[in-house]
């Protein structure tokens, strides 16, 4: 294992030389039909280069957001969600991390490749300062440095920090220490992360009625400028690659090459551990080994931009609310203070996944990882030589036994403060992983990684028990992995699958809120008080429904309007909402009033937009850019993942949930086909035609299909051009 490791690594050095001053001159653009950028170029620093020139091109503005949180501007910019991300990147100063340790834990390939890619966007700047809305993005160069910090911010958002955070601020729902503005902001973080994810599924030749191994790629992201683009590399050096990139990171997150394919979920894996300090009565010291240590504030700059106004947080909602212990940044809540503390030493990632993206077959793929993860997402894997395999590649700590790490740790004790040196970590090899189960499927949907498989195959947990706990996700299990598991142990049990039924794990628009109880959810008709007209209505017509979410339901409506109430009347109202590892509370079940509550709410807003409760799906839920307007199905509690805002004239308008969506399959020679489909089109910009030419395959479950021959592509391009010139 070792050697290989060492021959991956010095393959890896030989793709990058130093220092490289690009020639952007020679690098060729290809647009498909569909305006997808093919990127060619001699080698894989000049495709850093071109990847950088694109993603400009489509999603600029995706990528200044991303940026703005290192310059404290991420609150203004992007509202409520900013001043999260502003508050993870500052609290856990971030900033601090990289510029500590760029020169010791960056590599000069990693540096080069950076380098490159910052070129590029530097490049595209100067020659379009118009796309520039921040100040400091004009003024400063973009640089490795900050390329590096605005990825770990962004990283830090896949760890559910910001989740973490905003249920601890949540707690004050019920007081005024909080204006409405911040409430929204942390409700919004919280219900986003709740209600998005991923999926993934993954089905091995000897389970595919063609004889093929397949992947399907479905992350949920936001959709616009900050969600996912299209992107084809194809280099001499070896990059070739077909797949998505998010806006500020400059390598592919999901990717199909001719041997292989990969993606990612979001995970639920153990990686933030929350304390409760014990203070004096000033708040001023906590204890710790028998001794009182100063509680230092936090000096930290938040500002938010809400309804039109700038609210400088740090001064006022948030005042005197944040410190600095040993255990990492302190929130007081209520007249409580508790200490977060995640590993976000992570300045490795990108180098994971350039690894990953010139990988050429499993070896190579798994030796990216080592020796320890620095991605926190769950990733999924097929290719040629039929493997298919899910691993954890979380950054987790080894932490002192004997303490209870999925709730609230005393914070009294040194010894608790584990360490964040990468002997610390859990190692890929000691990590989570699934490899070829017997009867070769493979799915999930953010829940446990023991029980994403046929019901031969779940994993005993204790298998990972050797730490005295289990840091990986087992005891979530929500109604999209619930609805998989359904068929996958129903009418597919040990069947061979079409392609056909494979994809309709994926499209299937079936919800589990009638069946499914969570703490977000306690669904029985008969605990509901008919009596009151409203609440007779709505459940006559849930009796009705055959929780689908299809186009042409007339009950789906109803049901997604009652969904949108509660989630909002639960939230504002309920601190056992909060019942989620590493959070306030334990689960319990909801009062049966707020789901009333929302109920008659959704009755009274359906007469009065509609006239009816009941209305055809896809009148009411729809995908829109300008004028062109199509029908989407789906639900943000099933497979076929929509989420969106009502509006005004009721109707709910999709922006993220599915957004990039892929379908690759191989035989033992190679890739066999590859198709995609990304949200409404590949550019942000309503005049542009590609921004709206995929949303009949969006809505209808369609794809285009993907070449890698450069002369096929070129038949039918939409634009072809060389940078530089």
């Amino acid at each position: 294992m070792k050697k290989k490791f060492i021959l991956a690594a010095i393959v890896f050095c030989s793709h990058f030389a130093f220092g490289q001053k690009i020639d952007p001159k020679k690098i060729e653009i290809v647009r498909d039909n569909y305006g997808v950028p093919h990127v060619y170029a001699d080698t894989n620093l000049e495709a850093a280069y071109g990847l950088a020139w694109v993603t400009c091109e489509d999603s600029f503005e995706g990528l200044e957001k991303r940026m703005a949180v290192v310059f404290n501007k991420s609150g203004k910019l992007n509202g409520g969600k900013g001043l999260m991300s502003e508050l993870i990147y500052q609290s856990f100063e971030i900033d601090k991390i990289v510029e500590a340790e760029f020169e010791t834990k960056t590599s000069p390939q990693l540096k080069a490749f950076l380098e490159a890619y910052c070129q590029g966007v530097n490049d595209f700047i100067a020659k379009y300062p118009q796309r520039v809305s921040l100040s400091e993005i004009k003024k400063n160069k973009i640089t490795p440095k900050i390329m590096l910090k605005a990825s770990i911010s962004g990283q830090a958002d896949f760890a559910y920090i910001g989740v973490d955070m905003a249920r601890l601020f949540l707690q004050d729902l019920r007081g005024a220490s909080l204006a409405p503005q911040i409430k929204t902001a942390l409700i919004k973080e919280v219900s986003d992360m709740q209600n998005t994810g991923s999926n993934a599924y993954l089905l091995s030749s000897e389970r595919s009625q063609e004889g093929l191994t397949s992947i399907i790629g479905n992350p949920h992201t936001v959709g616009g400028v900050e969600g996912p683009f299209e992107v084809q590399i194809n280099t001499k050096e070896g990059w070739n690659i077909h797949g998505a990139a998010l806006p500020g990171l400059p390598v592919l997150a999901f990717g199909t090459t001719q041997n292989l394919a990969f993606t990612r979920t979001s995970p639920l894996d153990d990686k933030v551990d929350l304390y409760q300090l014990t203070t004096n009565e000033k708040g001023t010291e906590y204890l710790l080994d028998g001794k009182w240590l100063p509680l230092k504030k936090n000096n930290l700059k938040l500002f938010v931009k809400m309804y039109g106004l700038v609210i400088p947080v740090h001064s006022t909602l948030l005042k005197n609310r944040m410190y600095q212990s040993a255990f990492g940044p302190v929130f007081k809540v209520e007249d409580k203070y508790y200490a977060m503390r995640v590993n976000l030493h992570s300045l490795s990632m990108i180098e994971q996944l350039l690894k990953q993206n010139l990988a050429q077959n499993f070896e190579e793929f798994q030796d990216a990882f080592r020796p320890n993860p620095q991605i926190a997402l769950n990733t999924f894997y097929a290719d040629k030589e039929n493997n298919i395999a899910r691993f954890s590649t979380s950054r987790i700590p080894k932490r002192p036994a004997g303490y209870s790490w999925d709730g609230i740790v005393p914070a009294d004790k040194s010894e608790l403060i584990w360490s964040m040196d990468e002997n610390n970590m859990i190692s890929f090899d000691e990590g989570f992983k699934a490899i070829n189960p017997s009867q070769g499927i493979i799915f999930d949907a953010n829940s446990s990684a023991f029980s994403g498989y046929a019901k031969e195959d779940v994993i005993d947990i204790h298998k990972y028990d050797y730490l005295g706990y289990i840091p990986f996700a087992y005891h979530v299990h929500g109604p999209r992995e619930e609805g998989i598991r359904e068929r996958v142990d129903g009418e597919f049990h040990g069947k061979k699958l079409s392609t056909q039924d494979f994809l309709s794990l994926k499209f299937d628009t079936k919800s589990q809120f009638k069946n499914f109880s969570t703490f977000a959810f306690p669904f029985d008709l008969n605990l509901l008080d008919t009596s009151i007209p409203e609440v007779k209505e709505g459940v006559e017509i849930l009796k009705k429904w055959d929780s689908h979410f299809d186009k042409d339901s007339k009950q789906a409506t109803f049901a997604e309007i009652l969904i949108e109430n509660y989630y909002h009347v639960d939230m504002f109202n309920a601190k056992k909402y909060m019942g989620y590892q590493n959070c306030m509370t334990t689960a319990t079940d909801p009062d049966i009033t707020y789901f009333q509550d929302a109920m008659i709410k959704a009755v009274k807003f359906m007469k009065k937009t509609y006239g009816t409760l009941e209305v055809p799906f896809g009148e009411f839920q729809i995908m829109k850019v300008g004028d062109k307007v199509v029908p989407l199905d789906g639900n943000k509690l099933g497979s076929r993942n929509i989420l969106g805002l009502i509006g005004k004239d009721g109707k709910k308008v999709y922006n993220g949930g599915d957004t990039y969506v892929f379908i690759a399959s191989f035989d033992k020679n190679g890739l066999v086909k590859l198709q995609t489909v990304n949200g409404a089109g590949q550019s942000h910009d309503p005049n542009n035609p590609h921004s709206k030419d995929q949303m009949e395959l969006f809505s209808n479950h369609q794809f285009k299909t993907i070449s890698f021959d450069k002369q096929e592509v070129l038949k039918t391009a939409s634009a072809h051009y060389w940078l530089g010139k």
